[in-house]
């Protein structure tokens, strides 16, 4: 059975809200990344549409295995093209469509709408209208990590449920269910997740400590700026970047005598030679700078302009 880590609490407001036909006609999903919010949007999802509804969905019935599988035909996500700089106005014109028509099967057409503070200005204004006179029969859930970047008139139509970051210790027992068993490994994923269930399970799954070490073994201790290996993969550049980043942060730490706020703490002696070989100012400038790299990585700026940049800025180490 799914577990609700640390939303008890939401989701039973929802329910609630269903079973005394309270529902808000739409919902923002306000809170950092990874902390549960499309995972209670789907689990609410669930509740609405199960033929066994109880206190909790019971995932076995057509419905919920369904919407587990994104296949259900009145259960939409909605999310950012590949390579958009945002949400589009035509992504929204097709909830429109969709949200016009009757559900097929269930009582409830679902919108959940990913990245919403990603919605581009006139994406913005054609959702307006359909948050002004929306249909009886849709609900609509949008998810953001920022407040400030949704239109205000969008915000006075949604209910807001905010998603704080989840409890270190239900982060380490999560782990723990994933099959990691290393107290240290533990430890360090559940630092580094930071409060998010997500980031915790990416870390699992993606294998990070491995790709982390090729890291800096490659690029900071060996010197190997291979482009090929390094920079040509968006994702892995991405990784990159912040792997770099993560341990930078440490020096510019060590540097300000902060080493209780260090993460990779099983790479003390690079750290240590790092806060040597930079300034504070030339750590923070660094710092900026791979920002700004992960940044244009993101807006699919050239790949290999960016990794030339960072060779020469990593190979300045005194």
């Amino acid at each position: 059975m799914k577990k609700i880590l640390g939303k008890e609490r939401i989701f039973n407001f929802l329910v609630s809200s269903f079973r005394q036909n309270k529902l808000s006609h739409a919902y923002l999903f306000l809170g950092p990344e990874g902390v549960g919010k499309a995972f209670t949007a789907k689990l609410f999802a669930q509740f609405i549409n199960c033929e066994r509804r109880e206190s909790f969905p019971c995932l076995k019935c057509g419905p919920c295995v369904k919407i587990e599988e994104n296949r259900h035909p009145d259960v939409y996500w909605i999310k950012p093209e590949e390579g958009s700089q945002g949400i589009k106005i035509e992504v929204v014109r097709s909830l429109q469509e969709k949200i016009a028509l009757k559900p097929y099967e269930a009582g409830y057409k679902i919108f959940i709408l990913e990245k919403a503070d990603s919605l581009l200005e006139e994406a913005s204004h054609c959702l307006l209208k359909t948050l002004e006179e929306p249909p009886g029969d849709a609900l609509l859930i949008l998810l953001a990590e920022e407040k400030e970047r949704i239109f205000p008139t969008i915000l006075s139509r949604c209910q807001i449920i905010r998603f704080s970051l989840i409890n270190r210790t239900l982060v380490e027992e999560f782990l723990m269910e994933k099959g990691v068993k290393e107290k240290s490994k533990i430890s360090f994923y559940s630092n580094l997740a930071g409060g998010s269930i997500g980031k915790a399970l990416a870390l699992v799954e993606g294998d990070y400590l491995k790709k982390r070490n090729l890291v800096f073994d490659g690029l900071l201790e060996k010197k190997d700026f291979n482009y090929e290996v390094w920079g040509k993969e968006k994702t892995v550049f991405s990784e990159t970047i912040d792997f770099l980043s993560g341990v930078f942060r440490d020096a510019l730490f060590k540097k300000l005598g902060l080493d209780r706020l260090m993460f990779n703490i099983d790479h003390k002696d690079l750290i240590s030679r790092l806060a040597s070989s930079y300034s504070q100012a030339d750590l923070a400038e660094l710092l900026e700078k791979l920002n700004f790299y992960y940044q244009l990585i993101q807006q699919n700026v050239n790949l290999r302009l960016i990794f030339t940049n960072l060779e020469m800025d990593l190979d300045r180490q005194r």
